[in-house]
């Protein structure tokens, strides 16, 4: 049954006209930035500082994965309260369909999507480097690994911590507005403790607390 279950939302969720939308313009942001001298997300390439070097794309790769907070938000209420909103709630528990495998096929699902959506702008980066218009000199040697490794520190563990949040969320509250409220609200806090922790307190004590891994990013490269 899961795996039916699996199968139906991932064709459903790529019939959705806004995945594709959402998809094509972050990948179209990360080919700019990673082309371009006037779009510079995260570090700025340069001589010696090489642009698809792992210093500069881990910085990109950091700043991208702060938007799955609120892609973990759209697909996490599109999927799990997609019932909610047609009104067929009741309808689906009639069926043989159990609550586990319906809950944990849509959350995979939502993880998945929010993963593909955002890796799609490190895609961009990666392609941008072999534009024509492309400045050859900023550019080192391509190194597959430079881009998988941040992917996977990241859009994937940040992935996982976001939509397991909202999933919980909600479960227990069956609101789409908490679940919105909570992606503003993670948001809001993240940059208030990366702010005041960057200004007040030690490092290490950003690199811990700081949930989505930039501050024990910077504490590491500190000195690189």
């Amino acid at each position: 049954m899961l795996r039916d279950l699996l199968k139906f939302e991932f064709a459903l969720q790529f019939r959705q006209v806004g995945f594709w939308v959402t998809l094509t313009i972050l990948a179209l942001v990360g080919l700019v930035a990673g082309s371009a001298d006037f779009l510079t997300v995260g570090a700025e390439g340069g001589e010696r500082i090489k642009a698809n070097g792992a210093f500069v794309v881990a910085q990109f790769v950091a700043v991208i994965s702060l938007l799955t907070i609120f892609f973990a938000a759209v697909f996490v209420v599109t999927g799990l309260l997609r019932d909610d909103l047609s009104k067929s709630l009741e309808v689906i528990h009639a069926t043989p369909v159990s609550t586990r495998d319906m809950v944990l096929s849509r959350t995979l699902i939502a993880l998945m999507t929010t993963i593909l959506v955002a890796s799609s702008a490190v895609l961009g980066y990666a392609l941008g480097q072999f534009m024509p218009w492309a400045d050859a000199e900023i550019y080192g040697p391509f190194n597959l690994l430079y881009f998988l490794q941040p992917v996977l520190l990241f859009i994937v563990v940040n992935s996982i911590l976001v939509v397991g949040l909202y999933t919980v969320i909600a479960l227990l509250t069956r609101s789409r507005t908490l679940v919105w409220v909570s992606a503003v609200g993670v948001f809001i806090v993240s940059a208030a403790i990366d702010g005041i922790l960057t200004a007040q307190a030690p490092d290490w004590a950003r690199a811990l607390l700081e949930p989505f891994g930039s501050g024990a990013y910077a504490q590491l490269t500190e000195f690189w």
